[in-house]
């Protein structure tokens, strides 16, 4: 029984990816919102009134999805088992000591043969 280097999914990369996708997702709401505003049919007025709010929205959803973006770099996408739990124990297989036995049994089979 030794340690285990499986590689298993980073959970702090799902997170980062989960943060990401949301934060697109802010940005296409809120650049759909702005093109339904402009083709509204409400008064121009109260158009030209809703438009900085609108801009802000997008520029604030723009610098999220820019520090979102590094922030997924940053985190590998798998972690060896051992890492993500220190306890991680895996069973060994123990081929050369069967593969030992196997090669003597086949001289103790020939030379009685």
């Amino acid at each position: 029984i030794g340690p285990d280097t499986t590689p298993m999914p980073n959970p702090a990369r799902v997170a980062a990816r989960t943060t990401l996708a949301d934060a697109e997702a802010e940005l296409t709401d809120a650049e759909r919102a702005l093109a339904q505003l402009l083709r509204s049919p409400a008064h121009h007025t109260t158009i030209n009134k809703a438009i900085p709010t609108a801009h802000t929205r997008i520029t604030t959803a723009r610098d999220a999805v820019t520090t979102a973006t590094p922030q997924l770099r940053t985190h590998p996408a798998k972690l060896p088992a051992n890492i993500l739990d220190p306890d991680a124990k895996r069973a060994r297989l123990r081929t050369g000591r069967r593969a030992l036995q196997m090669v003597l049994r086949l001289l103790a089979f020939n030379a009685e043969y």
